[in-house]
């Protein structure tokens, strides 16, 4: 994340994931990340939509 806020000057990275694994949110909550909204997203395995959690980091 240094790498694209210091070197390309991003000032946003956005992340999300299947609301059903929540260990992945802890892991973008560790990384500096916070909770922006939960939406639906298509899962190809799952072959529908489902429920996803979008987390900001903001430069």
């Amino acid at each position: 994340m240094d790498f694209a806020i210091q070197t390309v000057g991003l000032k946003r990275i956005v992340a999300g994931h299947n609301a059903e694994n929540p260990a992945s949110g802890a892991i973008l909550k560790r990384l500096g990340f916070h909770f922006v909204e939960d939406t639906m997203k298509f899962s190809k395995p799952q072959g529908a939509e489902v429920p996803y959690r979008m987390y900001a980091y903001e430069a």
